[in-house]
C-alpha cells in the first residue's frame, strides 16, 4: 500500500494520522529519524476509519442493471487466460476461488497475525519504548484488523449464497505455514519479534490487489468498495508501522537486528509468492490432472515473471529497512542476494 507523501504547509487537525516524515512540528532534520513521532495519529479515525463510518457491503442481485460484474480483477488472475480453463468454460469458477483464497487470507491475517502483534504493542510486551500516542493508536488499528477480516468472512458467505459456488480450500495459507517454519526456527526469546517483523512486512509492502482491484470497474460494485475501504485503512497502517520500525530499530540488540535482517528476504518470498499448493488443491478438486496442474501453473506463473512482480512490490519495504541501516549488517546483505531477488 503506497502512501504519497505529499508535503503540507499546514497543521494538522485534530485527530488527523501525520507520518513522521511528513510532521509539521520536526525540524527537516529530524524527519524520517527516530527522534520521536508526531502526537497527532489518528485524529480523523472516528470520522475516516471502515469500521466507524461505513455500512455493510451488500452484492447486488444478479443482472442488475443488466450487466454482469466479474468476481476479482481478471488482470490479477492469470490462470484464467490458460487455454486449459478456456477450453473447459471454467473462468468464472476460477475468478470466484481466487477471490474466496485472498479473503480467507485477509481473514487470516489480520485475525490470527496482525491482532496478536497489535496487542502485544497495545500491553507493552515489546523490548522497546513507544510513545503513547503509538499505544492508543495499536488499539485503533486492532479494531480496524478486525472489522476487515469480518468484512472478508461476511463477503465470504454472501458469494457462496450467490454463486452456490463453496470455496474449495480454505486451508491455511502457505505463507504463514511459512512464516510459522521461520519463526521456529529462531530463539523462543526472538521469536516474538520475528512475527513483528513480518507484520511490518506484510503492513509496508505495496499491495496490487488493493489498488487494481478497487480500480478496475469490471468487478462487483461491493467487492471494489470493501478492498478499497480495505485500502484506504491499510495506507494508514502502513505509515504507522513504517514510524514503529524506526524508533524500534535502534533500541533492539545487534543480535536481534541481524537475526530479523537475514530473515527479511524469506518474509518478503513468503508474502509475495503464489500459494502453489493451494492452486493445485483448486484444479484437483475442478478435475484437472497432476500433469496439468504442474502445465498451468508453470506457464500462467512463470518463475522469472514472480520473482520480477516481487521486486517491483517490496521497493518501499526494502528501501525502509535500507534506512535503517539493516543492510550493512554482513549477514543481512549476504541473505538478499542469496534470496536470488536483490543484489545489495
Amino acid at each position: 500500500m503506497t502512501i504519497h507523501r505529499i508535503p503540507r504547509t499546514t497543521a494538522p487537525e485534530p485527530g488527523e494520522y501525520v507520518p513522521m516524515s511528513m510532521d509539521p512540528a520536526m525540524a527537516p532534520a529530524e524527519r524520517g529519524k527516530t527522534a520521536r513521532p508526531t502526537s497527532q495519529r489518528f485524529v480523523k479515525w472516528d470520522a475516516c476509519a471502515a469500521i466507524r463510518t461505513k455500512p455493510r457491503q451488500r452484492l447486488r442481485p444478479p443482472g442488475d442493471n443488466g450487466k454482469e460484474y466479474a468476481f476479482f480483477s481478471p488482470d490479477l488472475v492469470p490462470l484464467i487466460a490458460h487455454p486449459l480453463v478456456h477450453e473447459r468454460g471454467l473462468g468464472r469458477e476460477v475468478t470466484i476461488q481466487h477471490l474466496y483464497r485472498y479473503l480467507h487470507f485477509t481473514a487470516v491475517l489480520e485475525q490470527q497475525l496482525v491482532n496478536p502483534v497489535l496487542l502485544r504493542i497495545a500491553t507493552d510486551g515489546y523490548p522497546f519504548e513507544l510513545p503513547k500516542s503509538m499505544i492508543l493508536d495499536a488499539h485503533r488499528i486492532y479494531c480496524d484488523e478486525g472489522y476487515h477480516a469480518l468484512c472478508a468472512v461476511d463477503l465470504t458467505h454472501q458469494i457462496e449464497e450467490r454463486t452456490g459456488s463453496p470455496a474449495l480450500d480454505q486451508t491455511n495459507p502457505q505463507a504463514f505455514r511459512d512464516l510459522a517454519n521461520l519463526v521456529a526456527g529462531v530463539p523462543e526469546s526472538q521469536r516474538h519479534l520475528l512475527e513483528l517483523a513480518f507484520i511490518i512486512v506484510s503492513e509496508t509492502l505495496v499491495s496490487a490487489i488493493l489498488t487494481k482491484s478497487h480500480l478496475d470497474v469490471r468487478v462487483e460494485p461491493a467487492i471494489r468498495q470493501v478492498i478499497l475501504e480495505h485500502a484506504q485503512d491499510e495506507a494508514v497502517h502502513s505509515a504507522y508501522f513504517s514510524d514503529l520500525a524506526r524508533l524500534a530499530w535502534p533500541q533492539l540488540t545487534p543480535e536481534v537486528r541481524s537475526m530479523i535482517g537475514q530473515h527479511l528476504p524469506q518474509l518478503i518470498i513468503a508474502f509475495l509468492s503464489p500459494d502453489l499448493p493451494h492452486l493445485t488443491r483448486v484444479l484437483t478438486a475442478l478435475g484437472y490432472t497432476g500433469e496439468e496442474c504442474r502445465r498451468m501453473l508453470s506457464e500462467a506463473m512463470p518463475r522469472h515473471e514472480v520473482l520480477s512482480g516481487i521486486r517491483n512490490a517490496c521497493s518501499v519495504t526494502v528501501g525502509l529497512f535500507r534506512t535503517l541501516g539493516a543492510m550493512q549488517d554482513p549477514g543481512t546483505a549476504a541473505a538478499f542476494r542469496s534470496s536470488g531477488l536483490f543484489n545489495i
